[in-house]
């Protein structure tokens, strides 16, 4: 059920067994685990009850590498940024977890159950390897002796998490307290007894609790733990590692577009197909032979340009502006739009209905966009400037940092492509004249795919949190999400923080030992 904090509500004390601070992806799912499990449980968002970005600008600012973050690439309120995500769901690869310089404190056997967990979780009972995809999907049956290999990200076919958890939203065992900033956690000892909040009109609100979890996304995690440290005298009072090792995926740059030369032969490979009710979108990525020697992985997806496919997002952007209450888009084009999508509902159909398959549209060309795994610096942090923001505490800052270690992974990973492409007679890569001097990753951006700060390690020397994300110094303060990684891959982190919160929800409901 959900509560507005700034109501005038019966009592400023509330007990249960479990408080999670944020109603994002990852802290309804914890909810629904635990609750399904018996337990109490009570949820402290800073947002309303319908998720939107009007705080994100007014909490955060990035004043390192200009970084999206803090602006677009969030959502506060009940479902959190799963109103922004698409739902993609993609694993990391064993040796993600092994970096020398950032391991994770868990194996990639330990991880691999968990992401079989979050599959079947979600429906997703019929999971294949790649290679079986492979095969279904082009007939590709042999490796194709390059250093990139083809593989396949799932996406769910509701990505809202309010949508797929409105049981639990409606549950009497779950309490979500909406417009209520946590601006305190009470210890005794290592041991968290008690979790305050603000609403937006002053009232104060005191939640009792066994555990305490942080899912307030990495942002707001990593603000909340930083203005702790810097007021009271919390267990992580003297750990220089909160905040530190930031980073993010880099990508958003056109590097290469693909010069089809074999249309058929494309769309066999690399058309989006389905799998029961999800969709399998088809990428590419560095394989073991093409990561040799290098720290980080890189994986792409083929765009095609189409003004088609510009129409659809327009309409998407409308569909998105009447939902979520923002500034509608210029409203002249819709006729058009709606009008040149219909002329190419026919070959669309034939191509779903006959092969499963989402008909791609390329008369403008394809890009390659390319997503690329960043090596994690200390020096990246997430910081506390000197500014207030308006819920009265401190504004975070976004020092991203990038020193140019992925630079050889991308160029490998071109050239990788380029021969995998034209050994499959598909076609060639066209390049970016700039690879030559590495300034593109100066063209470069960040994919709002935002992790560390609070990263795990095997000792509060290296890290913030162990391989549950419990907050060392602390008996149960946890941080849930990926505040914690290590490491990002190169693959979307989505899943990865499912795979992880089911794994602490055992851990949490006695399921398993931490």
């Amino acid at each position: 059920m959900m509560l507005d904090a700034r109501a005038s509500l019966t009592a400023d004390h509330r007990e249960a067994s479990t408080i999670i601070i944020g109603a994002g992806t990852v802290g309804l799912l914890l909810a629904e685990r635990l609750a399904a499990a018996g337990q109490r449980v009570i949820i402290v968002e800073a947002g309303g009850e319908y998720a939107n970005r009007d705080l994100n600008s007014a909490t955060a600012v990035s004043f390192g590498r200009p970084h999206d973050g803090p602006g677009w690439a969030r959502a506060m309120g009940v479902g959190g940024t799963s109103v922004l995500w698409g739902g993609q769901l993609a694993m990391f690869e064993p040796s993600d977890l092994m970096d020398p310089e950032a391991p994770w404190p868990l194996s990639p056997s330990e991880l691999q159950p968990a992401y079989r967990q979050v599959f079947e979780y979600l429906g997703l009972r019929d999971l294949r390897d790649d290679a079986t995809h492979r095969a279904k999907l082009g007939g590709e049956e042999s490796d194709s002796g390059t250093g990139v290999e083809r593989f396949f990200s799932y996406w769910l076919p509701q990505p809202d998490f309010v949508a797929r958890f409105a049981s639990t939203v409606r549950s009497p065992d779950v309490a979500i307290y909406t417009y209520a900033t946590v601006i305190g956690i009470d210890f005794d000892g290592g041991t968290a007894v008690s979790v305050v909040a603000i609403s937006p009109n002053g009232r104060q609100y005191r939640f009792d609790a066994k555990t305490v979890v942080l899912a307030g996304g990495t942002i707001g995690s990593n603000r909340l733990m930083l203005s702790l440290q810097r007021s009271s005298a919390v267990p992580w009072k003297d750990n220089a590692n909160v905040g530190a090792y930031f980073h993010d995926h880099l990508g958003d740059g056109r590097l290469a577009g693909l010069e089809v030369t074999n249309p058929e032969r494309f769309r066999d490979y690399f058309e989006t197909g389905f799998a029961g009710r999800f969709r399998l979108q088809p990428k590419l990525r560095l394989n073991a032979r093409g990561r040799r020697g290098l720290r980080t992985g890189v994986s792409g997806r083929f765009v095609p340009r189409s003004d088609t496919t510009q129409r659809i997002q327009s309409i998407k952007r409308l569909a998105w502006a009447f939902r979520s209450g923002e500034k509608l888009p210029r409203l002249s084009r819709v006729p058009r739009d709606f009008l040149a999508v219909n002329l190419k509902l026919v070959p669309f159909a034939y191509r779903m209905l006959r092969h499963r398959r989402i008909r791609a549209f390329f008369d403008q060309g394809v890009d390659l966009d390319v997503q690329a795994e960043q090596v994690p610096l200390r020096e990246s942090r997430i910081v506390l400037t000197d500014k207030i923001a308006p819920d009265g505490m401190f504004r975070a800052g976004i020092d991203w940092r990038v020193d140019g270690q992925e630079a050889n992974a991308l160029r490998t990973f071109l050239e990788e492509t380029d021969r995998y492409v034209r050994h499959r007679d598909i076609g060639r890569l066209v390049v970016e004249t700039s690879l030559e001097d590495g300034l593109f990753l100066d063209r470069m951006g960040d994919t709002a795919h935002q992790c560390g700060g609070l990263r795990m390690a095997r000792d509060a020397a290296l890290g913030v949190t162990d391989g549950y994300g419990r907050v060392y110094g602390t008996t149960n303060l946890y941080v849930a999400g990926p505040a914690t990684f290590p490491t990002s891959s190169s693959a979307n982190i989505a899943l990865t923080a499912l795979a992880m919160a089911l794994r602490l929800a055992q851990v949490l409901t006695g399921r398993r030992t931490s």
